[in-house]
């Protein structure tokens, strides 16, 4: 074989092997744009998650939680896929909307990290029923230097499939590298020190604040506090109605009068004076009621608020934490 064959040969691997790495590094980079963008999707009963816990490995920042979509809900089977890798992705609250590049298709751009799946069967023992939620763990990471996270507030969006084009618009924040529940724009510093509202407040989360009604909603340990603000509107007679209902992946749990009715979630609102701890605690300047979050079922998701002729003056739902 000749010098001049040889050198053609060669040229035609390099440029076969250049086609087929840049190949590589195209698909590479359009499936990092597919975990990265998104369009927003309001938060909704079908899916339920946790983001437990934040902080730094090494040179990696991570995040750690669970999340998985209900394969009935409501007693309603549902279509949910399997072997789905979950997508975790940091949107930054605070750049200008004005100057963000949005696509065609009303996609977003975020912070994609790496998920990596975790078998929780501790989750899947709370939320035990028929079918297995145990593949729902995750930590997710990316390499420190490519995000802010002490400077910065992000949104933690959530993905069904790390793949998908959908990103659930959860709640869950983390400002300045705090976790926070409620969008820290709604954030209200409450006037507690010298109450015994002290640990409530500043040990426990802070998962619906309403400042426009006066209410804020907080949970310590395994109870919700209804905090309300002196210009918050009570009736009179004692009977203001707060409503309290969850949804459970536990139907057969529920009182036997809800399964009798064919209502597969739990509905427990009450007067707000009748749990009542004003005059028992030290509350200072509020009015303050308190409920245990129910231990007979599994709780996916509370809601809570008032209601007025069938519609809601106020409203809030957030998924419980656990610990």
């Amino acid at each position: 074989m000749n010098k001049k064959k040889i050198l053609k040969i060669t040229i035609e691997v390099i440029v076969i092997i250049g086609i087929i790495v840049g190949f590589i590094l195209i698909n590479d980079q359009l499936s990092q744009n597919r975990k990265s963008t998104f369009e927003f999707i309001k938060d909704s009963n079908e899916y339920t998650y946790q983001i437990e816990e934040t902080g730094y490995d090494g040179e990696d920042f991570y995040i750690k939680g669970w999340f998985f979509e209900l394969k009935s809900v409501r007693n309603t089977v549902m279509e949910v896929g399997n072997n789905k890798t979950c997508g975790v992705v940091l949107y930054d609250m605070n750049k200008n909307i004005a100057d963000e590049t949005v696509k065609s298709d009303n996609r977003v751009e975020g912070i994609a990290l790496n998920v990596e799946k975790i078998v929780r069967n501790d989750i899947n023992d709370y939320f035990k029923c028929e079918y297995d939620y145990s593949n729902c763990g995750f930590v997710a990471k990316i390499p420190k230097i490519m995000v802010d996270v002490e400077n910065s507030l992000y949104q933690i969006i959530l993905k069904a499939d790390e793949k998908d084009n959908n990103g659930i618009e959860t709640a869950i924040f983390l400002d300045h590298g705090t976790l926070k529940y409620i969008n820290p724009k709604d954030e209200v510093k409450l006037d507690v020190n010298g109450t015994d509202l002290e640990d409530i407040v500043n040990k426990g989360y802070c998962m619906v604040s309403d400042p426009g009604h006066y209410i804020y909603v907080y949970q310590y340990e395994k109870k919700l506090y209804w905090i309300a603000d002196k210009d918050y509107y009570f009736e009179n007679d004692g009977s203001t109605c707060i409503q309290f209902s969850m949804d459970t992946t536990q139907f057969d749990k529920l009182p036997k009068d809800r399964i009798d009715k064919g209502l597969y979630w739990s509905s427990i609102g009450d007067d707000f004076e009748k749990y009542e701890v004003t005059d028992t605690i030290n509350c200072g300047k509020y009015r303050v009621s308190v409920r245990e979050i129910p231990k007979d079922y599994s709780v996916t998701r509370i809601v809570t608020g008032y209601m007025f002729d069938e519609k809601w003056v106020w409203k809030g739902q957030f998924r419980p934490v656990f610990r």
